[in-house]
This record gives C-alpha cells, sequence and structure tokens, in this order.
C-alpha cells in the first residue's frame, strides 16, 4: 500500500518539524496520528532515515506505545 499526497505531506511536514529536536520520535509520532489518524507502516523508513535510526528502533516504538495506532480508526455505527 502507498501513501496519498496528503499523509505523505503531513508525514514530511511532521518531521521537518521535529527533527532537529532531541528525542525527535515522539513527537513526530503524534504529529502524524493527529493529522492522519494513523501512523502507517509505510512512513516508518521515512523516520528511520531522517533521524538515522534503523526501522526497527522506529517500529518498536509505535509498537511499545499502546496509543499509536498502525491502521486507521474503525468508524462506529449507531444501531436504532
Amino acid at each position: 500500500m502507498s501513501l496519498s499526497e496528503s499523509a505523505k505531506s503531513v508525514i514530511e511536514r511532521a518531521i521537518a518539524d521535529h527533527k532537529e529536536q532531541p528525542g525527535a520520535l515522539l513527537p513526530i509520532l503524534h504529529s502524524i496520528q493527529d493529522g492522519i489518524g494513523h501512523v502507517p507502516p509505510e512512513s516508518v523508513p521515512l523516520m528511520a532515515e531522517e533521524l538515522n535510526l534503523s526501522r526497527a528502533e522506529v517500529h518498536g516504538v509505535i509498537t511499545f506505545y499502546h496509543h499509536f495506532r498502525q491502521t486507521p480508526p474503525g468508524h462506529h455505527v449507531n444501531l436504532p
């Protein structure tokens, strides 16, 4: 699955806004999730490269914190 242009824009903006901060990964992940609703797996290589981390390190942080979603949130259906 590839990223939409709008999702890629959100990811690139989050990285640009935070990459110079110490401990930038968590603020980047929060920005991505706030902007897209989840942290897509396709964003991991982009973050890893920009932050000079391994993909495993980035993935490990995403999966360690329970509040990061890797898939879009579901929709609620209100039944009568």
